[in-house]
């Protein structure tokens, strides 16, 4: 017959030892499996750490690449230009294509002294 082992008394020195093996234990594998979740994030987080590429564009090449987002999305500036005012856009890409091409907002007025 198979004996089930003995509990130890809780609090006797058995049961705390008992209990610091299995803290030990939970903590060993908490740490394993942090290191892996860390190792995974990092590598997630790598492209966010490069530093942008600027690129510079002539006037021309800058129209050309509006022209080329626009023709993307099968709209116009002012459809575009109506969607974002109203704040509904049909697709993700119809707000993306907005916020890379609307105007930059006006710069306030520094006081002259």
């Amino acid at each position: 017959m198979d004996e089930k082992p003995q509990t130890p008394e809780f609090g006797s020195a058995e049961w705390v030892e008992n209990l610091g093996r299995t803290l030990a234990e939970i903590g060993r594998q908490f740490a394993e499996q942090g290191a892996v979740a860390m190792a995974a994030l990092g590598k997630a987080l790598a492209p966010m750490t490069r530093p942008a590429e600027v690129f510079t564009l002539t006037p021309e090449e800058y129209q050309q690449a509006v022209a080329n987002a626009l023709d993307s999305i099968g709209c116009t500036y002012t459809e575009l230009e109506e969607m974002a005012h109203a704040g509904v856009y049909p697709t993700p890409q119809h707000r993306k294509v907005w916020l890379a091409i609307k105007p930059a907002p006006a710069q306030p007025e520094t006081p002259k002294e």
